[in-house]
């Protein structure tokens, strides 16, 4: 193994010679014994201590007390009475619900009447003009 892909192997999988894969393992234990390879394995290992220590995030104070105390103090979520009778909205919102969507389609679509009287109209004068005019050519 090479200085270069000693590099880009510990550059990929880190450090640790356990997470590189089986074919690369053995040759870079080898490398990793030589000058080189131990001055690039040992700035590897502290950069990946750096990590480490960095990557920790403080968890807030008191959060787990207030997850846990908001936990028990919540009802079934699944309750429909529960959430029925919750807060006033719900039934009204409820309520309305059908009824806007029926005032709704009944002012969007026009009447049915309507709409067959005027395909009547247009269909039978279309009927009266051909008739109309071969009954002037006959005369």
């Amino acid at each position: 193994m090479t200085n270069e892909e000693f590099a880009e192997r510990l550059d990929r999988y880190g450090a640790n010679p356990g997470d590189w894969p089986r074919e690369d393992r053995a040759a870079g234990l080898a490398f990793a014994k030589t000058d080189p390879g131990r001055r690039q394995l040992e700035a590897a290992c502290a950069f990946d201590a750096l990590l480490t220590e960095t990557l920790v995030v403080p968890e807030p104070i008191g959060l787990k007390q207030r997850i846990l105390a908001n936990a028990h103090s919540r009802k079934d979520p699944m309750d429909l009475v529960s959430w029925l009778v919750g807060p006033l909205w719900r039934p009204i919102a409820l309520a309305a619900a059908p009824l806007a969507v029926g005032f709704t389609l009944g002012f969007t679509y026009p009447e049915t009447d309507s709409l067959e009287e005027a395909v009547a109209v247009i269909a039978f004068s279309e009927i009266e003009e051909v008739n109309g005019a071969a009954s002037e050519e006959d005369l």
